[in-house]
Parts: structure tokens; sequence; C-alpha cells
């Protein structure tokens, strides 16, 4: 907007400044009269003006005129472009989306139909403010904008009148209206229009010195929210009632009139939807007063009832609507009987009993709507070949009889039967637990009789059903007498077991633990060592085909205890605690090792951990691989001698001991007692072969009786070279001396050999490691006694023939 300068403000300057101007005007110079009046004058002027001028341009400044913010959003459609609001004007203003008159069980908030909300400033959130520097607005008005021809969108220079005049309007809504914009920028009243309808407007703003400003052209397009349709929202479970899915239920509507383009979109951003309560409807139609509950959890979770949703606009106008829902719940069995047998609080149908005639579980719909269709209630894909499993099948009934079997009010109907096949090995009785408790899946398809048409486009409900199957046999368990394991390792124990049921896949239910008598606070014994856990596993081989499961599930299964041994040798007996998680026993039922009646089986084991055992001295045998009685009587002895603290070694059979051909042996633990799962042990270095101890004694002879053939070949070649030496003798008598030494040297090597062959057939005839050892060790003493001899002689030989030269 541009400034505006007030008329008296302006005469007030020119008034000043006309007498100076005036003054200067009329001026007559001559050369009598001094030039320094005349400054004077003119400097006094100018002064004046300076004065006058500032005062009328502040005047100016503040003088502006009131200011309107954008109103209204752009008006969208479905691809998010802009397009125009009035379905016969093409000019595209923005938009103000308010609620219009509500329609069918629409509800204003003091619960009139067929009326406008108002407009609480309280609940608003979006508002358009008018400020004025000066703050003095004097009026806010209204008119319908008939005098634009063209405009282009947030362009106010665009505007383009068409020669008429606006038409001014007491209200938003109308001359007989009530709805306004406040100078806060809050809309109040209401616009009771139709949904679909609009109204064209400007606000036009004047303070109190004239100034006027207009607003943007805009439309105020009436929409409400509704029900899509009056169709219930069937939900199966808790799970299923969402915020969301109620919504979702709702619509905007603007289709009452078609003033408005049908291309604009409303989206979400215009209102905001929350839970206000619900109120049940009764078997005959009648509805109780609402509870005001906005926590889904807290709702019913059986039967019809109506949810209320609370809508509030931008502007602050809130409505409400009903949504019906149908909660379609499955029966349970009486809680009393069902805590007979497990303490688990998921939702169980019915009882059955494993093995037992005449068994069968009815499946009842609680509270069943009048215009339920049983055609339409159904076991889902694949729940037929699970109820096979355990020879059970579902049977359907052709009619449903609805009728209140407990006296709360509610109908219930038995939709059919959940019972054991006939025919067969198993002829009416289920074979297969699978755990305490399983599920079997229905499906419904949620279609009201009388709208049999849309049924393709019903919603399918998901219902659970489970059943308790019960049995009263505990597993039984068929540990070894005994397991013997090492300390200090890893090992596993691992115990056989069986159940009459068929145990579920992977694992048994219940609780495994493995304690002495005493022990509390932990699953497992910490005299079993370190790292330990207990864990159970089917058998195969238990599988039958009455479930059909290949092998996955079985009558039989092991529980292993696996872990790393104490550091210290020890026996001790535990008691393995089987439970399948099954409870036959009721309240008075006796409990088992102080723990909840469930199947249990209470097992004592026999635990062994043991050193490994070592020897200090082998033993030699003549063939590892064939030992004489003899032989292995000592070595049996002597590694019980090396390990005289081991006391399960210690009392083994002969039989429980192994010579192996490389020296070890193996030691089997299972061999000291009857039904004994020992571990074995391998003995390192336990003999040693005397062939092998012969034949290293017999090199080391060799070896010796090379080195005396060396040093007395030395001693030889030294004489000869003596003797060549010798200058004093003739030939002749340098050759005797010669063969004289070769002689003494010949008969020295031959008799090394003697003593090494004598040697040789001592060691042979040795039949001990420790006669091998003494006979080599003579062996060496006797060919360093001959080498020394030959020596000597080979001295004394040079000697004599040095004398007779």
């Amino acid at each position: 907007n541009s400034p505006v300068v007030h008329a008296n403000t302006v005469t007030e300057a020119e008034t000043a400044v006309a007498p100076a101007n005036q003054d200067l005007g009329n001026e007559t110079k001559t050369e009598e009269e001094p030039k320094e009046p005349i400054e004077a004058v003119r400097t006094d002027m100018e002064n004046r003006a300076a004065e006058i001028l500032p005062e009328a341009l502040n005047a100016s400044v503040t003088n502006q005129a009131p200011v309107i913010p954008t109103i209204g959003d752009l008006p969208k459609d479905a691809s998010g472009q802009n397009v125009h609001g009035k379905a016969t004007d093409n000019k595209i203003y923005r938009v103000v989306y308010v609620f219009g008159n509500v329609a069918g069980t629409t509800e204003t908030e003091d619960g009139k139909q067929n009326v406008a909300p108002t407009f609480n400033r309280n609940d608003a959130t979006k508002t358009f403010p008018i400020t004025d520097p000066d703050s003095d607005i004097q009026t806010i008005s209204y008119e319908v904008p008939a005098d634009i021809a063209s405009y282009t969108l947030d362009d106010p220079n665009s505007i383009v009148t068409n020669g008429t005049s606006p038409g001014p309007v007491s209200y938003l809504d109308g001359p007989n209206g009530s709805a306004t914009l406040t100078q806060d920028g809050y809309l109040t009243g209401s616009f009771p229009w139709g949904a679909g309808d609009l109204a064209g407007r400007r606000i036009k703003v004047t303070d109190a010195t004239g100034n006027t400003t207009k607003s943007n052209p805009f439309y105020m397009v009436a929409y409400t929210v509704k029900p899509v349709d009056d169709k219930p929202l069937a939900v199966s479970n808790s799970s299923e009632l969402t915020e969301q899915a109620i919504f979702d239920k709702l619509v905007v509507d603007k289709s009452a009139k078609t003033t408005s383009n049908s291309a604009l979109v409303i989206d979400s951003s215009n209102y905001k939807h929350s839970i206000a309560g619900y109120r049940t409807v009764n078997s005959d139609g009648t509805k109780t007063e609402t509870v005001e509950e906005t926590n889904l959890s807290d709702f019913p979770t059986e039967g019809k009832y109506e949810v209320r949703v609370k809508t509030t606009n931008v502007y602050g106008q809130t409505i409400y609507n009903w949504i019906p829902v149908n909660a379609y719940k499955l029966d349970t069995a009486k809680d009393a009987e069902i805590r007979k047998y497990t303490d688990n609080q998921a939702p169980i149908h019915a009882i059955m009993q494993i093995g037992q005639a005449g068994e069968k579980a009815a499946v009842i719909l609680k509270d069943i709507p009048s215009d339920f269709s049983i055609e339409n209630f159904n076991l889902k894909d694949g729940v037929a070949d699970e109820l096979a499993k355990r020879n059970l099948e579902f049977v359907r009934n052709d009619a449903v009889a609805t009728t209140d079997t407990d006296g709360d009010g509610a109908k219930e109907g038995i939709v059919g039967y959940i019972q054991p096949k006939t025919g067969g090995a198993n002829s009416g009785v289920a074979t297969y637990t699978g755990s305490n408790n399983l599920t079997y899946g229905f499906t419904y398809k949620a279609v009201e009789t009388k709208d049999k048409a849309n049924a393709t486009e019903a919603k399918t409900l998901e219902l659970d059903y489970t059943i308790l199957f019960i049995d009263t046999k505990a597993p039984v368990m068929t540990p070894k007498s005994e397991y013997i394991r090492f300390v200090g390792e890893e090992y596993t124990v691992s115990v056989p077991g069986t159940d009459n049921a068929f145990l579920n896949t992977g694992k048994l239910n219940g609780t495994l633990s493995i304690l002495k008598d005493g022990e509390s606070g932990s699953l497992v014994s910490s005299d079993l060592g370190t790292n330990t856990k207990i864990t159970s596993e089917l058998d195969p081989t238990g599988a039958t085909a009455n479930q059909g499961d290949d092998g996955q599930s079985s009558t039989k299964f092991n529980v292993k205890i696996t872990g790393t041994g104490p550091a210290t040798e020890g026996t001790g007996t535990y008691k393995l605690r089987v439970g399948e998680d099954n409870y036959p026993f009721g309240p008075e039922g006796k409990l088992v090792d102080g723990n909840k009646p469930e199947n249990v089986g209470l097992t004592s084991v026999k635990v062994t951990f043991v050193k490994h055992a070592t020897v200090s001295t082998p033993v030699s045998v003549e063939n590892p691989a064939n030992l004489t009685p003899e032989e292995k009587a000592a070595v049996i002895a002597q590694i019980k001698k090396d390990n005289a603290d081991n006391e399960r070694l210690k009392g083994l059979p002969d039989s429980a001991f192994t010579v192996n051909s490389d020296g070890t042996v193996s030691v089997d633990y299972s061999a000291g007692g009857v039904n004994v799962d020992g571990a074995t042990d391998i003995i390192k270095n336990a003999t040693t072969n005397l062939a092998d101890t012969r034949n290293e004694a017999k090199a080391e002879i060799d070896t010796k009786l090379a080195e005396h053939k060396k040093a007395i070949e030395a001693k030889r070649d030294e004489a000869f070279s003596k003797i060549d030496d010798d200058i004093s003798l003739r030939a002749e008598q340098r050759q005797a001396a010669k063969d004289a030494v070769a002689a003494a040297a010949g008969d020295a090597l031959k008799e090394l050999d003697n003593k090494a062959t004598e040697a040789k057939e001592k060691i042979d005839k040795a039949t001990t490691a420790s006669e091998i050892n003494d006979a080599k060790t003579n062996g060496e003493i006797n060919l360093d006694s001959a080498e020394a001899v030959g020596e000597k002689a080979i001295n004394q030989s040079k000697r004599n023939r040095q004398r007779t030269k």
C-alpha cells in the first residue's frame, strides 16, 4: 500500500513558506541598497522551510494503510496443480476451506445435525491477523469481487476490473449470516452453506484517516467429513482396531453442492482426526451412553459398537462421526479349566486330551452378528494339512443357532467342530501335540447379508483358534549308568528320552535343568564345569506317519549337557529335570521337586571327570602290534603305577587298554562298568619297540667301530711316515719295519671287528631295553680297549724293528 499524506499537514507547510516566496518575488535591487539584508532574508526563509518540510514528510510516512496477509490456500488438484475454484469461472483464487452444514449422522460439537459448526478460536491453528502501523483500524468489511474481470494468482497489480462495483456483504457467509474475521485473524460465527458450495470474497479494511486496504480475492469453500459408507469396520483382534483403520472409514465430502470445482482436493493438512469415545450396540439395535475413552486398547474386544471420531479443522470448527465396528471373537474355554493345565496367558479356545476317544473342540463365535454368513467362514489355506498331522479335521455346521449360552446378553453360536478323524490306526483320537497349545487359522469374509452383491469387496478377517492339547505322561529319560569325561576339556553328555505325545520341532517347551540335591538358582550345576548349557533336540527316528512332518517332530528326543569340564577330578550324581510344558495336574496336583506341575521326568545322572593318564617310563615290547600277555600286563601295570591317583583308571579291566603300534595306549573308560558312556584316553609313549632299540644300539656300535678303525689306520700311517723319514735305515730294513707295523695294525683292526661282532651278538641276545643298553655299553668299552691295545702293538713293532737295524 502506498503511503497517504494528510491534506492539512501540506497546507501548513505551504502557508509557512509563502510569505518568503512573496518577499523574494517582489525584490527590486538598487545600487544604494546594501546586499546583506537580502541575504539575511533568504537565509531565514531557508531555515523556516528546513523546519517545516521534515514535519510534512514525517506525517506522510506514519499515516500508512492497514496490512492484510494473504488469505487462503493454493487451490490444488490431485496432481498438485493450481486449478480454478469455481466450477463456472476460470479465475484462480486462493481458497479457505471451512466446515459447512453437516449431513447424515455427522454431528456438531453440541450434538446437532444438519447445521454448521461454529468457529472456536481456542481450537484454531490458522489465522489471518490484520495490522496497522497507526493502530487505528476503523472497520473490517466484506465484499463480493464482482468487479474483477481478470486476475493472476497472488499478483495484486494484475487485477483488471469490468466497470462495475464490488458487492458489499455484511458477513462472510452472506447478508444475514454470522461469519466474520477478527482483527487478530480468527474466524467467528459459522458458515451454514452446503458441502461443495462456495462464496467469492475480499476483505476490506479502513483506518481512522480513511486509508483503505483490500485483501486478495479468495473463495470460501464449504465441506464436511462423513463416513465412507454404513458398513461396519470388521476386526478380529485388538491389533486390527487402529486409528488409521478407523480414520480410513471417513471421507471428505463437498458433493452436496456443485458450485465449487470438483477437482479441488482438500488434503489432511486442513483437519485432524482423533478418537473421542465409543458406545456399544445392543442386540436389539439400541445404543448405550457414550464412554469418553481415547485409548483404543481399552475398547471392547468383541461384539458391536460405534467409535466416536472427532474432526477439527485449522479454523477451530469441530464435527463428530460415528464409525460402526464389528469385533469378531472366538469364544474361549473357561479360564478355571485352562489354568489346571497351563500358565500360558494366550487365549485358549478348547482343551483336547491326547489319545482319548470322543474328544472334539467346538468353534464358537462370541456375540455373533445377526447378519453372519456361515458359508464365508473357512479354514485358512494349509490349515487342513496342519490338522491332519494331528489326525484332526474341521467340520463346519450347516447353520449357526445363535443363543446366549453364558447369560451375559451376548449371542454365541457354534460354527463347527475340530475333531479327530475316524478310520485307520488312530481312529477317533488326536495323536500329536506339537506343544502345549497349537493355533489354527480361520478366515471370514465380513459381508453383511444385505450387501452380498459386494461380497468380493468385503474385508477378509483372520481368526485364530487355539487348542490346548494335554497329556498325563511325563517324559521318560534313559541315561547311561555313568558318563566319564576329562577335566578342563569341552564335553557333551547326551541323554535320550521319549514321550507319549509327539513333540514340536527343534526342542521341548518345558524346563530343563541338571542340578545336585539342594542346588537352586540355576539350570545347571557348577560342579559340571564352566560354560555349561542344557538343551534338547528331536530324534528323527521317533517320527511316524501319524504326524507327517518328515522327521521334524518325534516321540524321541535327546537332552544335551555341554560345557568345559572342571579343573579337578570327581564324581557327582545329578537330578536331570525334563519338563514338556504340558500340565495334566489340577491346582491340587502334587508339585514335582518344588516346581509347577507340568509333566516332569526327574532322572538321576552320574557324571565323573578324570585326568588324562601319562607314563613316565615306556615299556619295552618285542612287537607293539602283537604283544605277549606278559608284555601287555607289563604295560598296564606301568600305566596304573604312574597314575596311582586315578581311581577310575586303576579299576579298569585289562580289556579297557589297547596297545597301539605307534607306542600309544588307548584307554576306554566305557569298559569300567555296565552301560557306561566313557571317554577314550590316548597315552603317548607308553611302549618302546625292542627291535628298534636293538637296531639303534647296533648302529651306535658300528659308529664306534668306524671311529676306532680310523684311529688305528691313522696310527699305522704315522708309523710308516716316521720309518720313511729314518735315513739310518737301509731299504731292506725300512721295508721290514713297515711290514712289522702293517702286521700289528692288521691284527688290531681284526680285533676291533671281533669286539664289534661280539657286542652285536650280545645286543641280539638281550631281552629288555636295559640289557640291550648294557650290551651296547660293554661293546663300546671293549672297542675302546681293543683300540688302545692295537696302538700299543703298532708302537712296539716299530721300536723292535728299529733295534735290529
